[in-house]
């Protein structure tokens, strides 16, 4: 086993265990890959990225329902535009929203989904850079498609005379 220590405690360590490699914090949560403004250009994977979801993990869970979910639709369908563009210095093209569009609705008010674009304070302050939470788009657009069955559902409920 290889490690980084600092001052306070193991930061990052190589070790092995069962046959598999492993590069990780040595304090769980507390350590970055990269930040808004110093990013890693590309992450490969073949196992999958996965992000913490345990229930030891989270606090303060309460469940959505109709009462109390977001319209992630209306936010999908309307305030999540897609642009096509370039990172300067790479010709490749990309398709995505921009982060600064997320924060604000087309019509300049705070956009309540915003909690996508990651340290959006922290980046302001200090005038750096926005990133988006890719996870947490998907959950949305998981909740959009969602509200979109309940809606096909409840108009095939009208054809049907139900």
């Amino acid at each position: 086993m290889a490690s980084y220590t600092d001052s306070n405690a193991d930061v990052l360590r190589f070790r092995t265990s069962g046959g598999n490699s492993y590069f990780d914090a040595g304090v769980s949560g507390q350590v970055r890959l990269g930040s808004a403004t110093n990013y890693w250009n590309v992450v490969y994977a073949t196992g999958g990225v996965n992000t913490g979801s345990d229930r030891t993990l989270k606090e303060n869970i309460v469940y959505l329902d109709d009462s109390n979910m977001y319209d992630f639709y209306n936010f999908i369908k309307n305030d999540y535009v897609l642009a096509k563009y370039n990172y300067i210095g790479d010709i490749k093209e990309k398709i995505s929203a921009i982060a600064q569009d997320i924060l604000v609705n087309k019509d300049g008010s705070n956009n309540i989904l915003g909690q996508l674009i990651v340290d959006c304070e922290e980046a302001f302050e200090n005038k750096g850079k926005l990133s988006m939470n890719q996870t947490q788009l998907i959950n949305i657009i998981i909740g959009a498609m969602q509200q979109m069955m309940r809606k096909i559902e409840n108009l095939e409920d009208k054809i049907n005379g139900n």
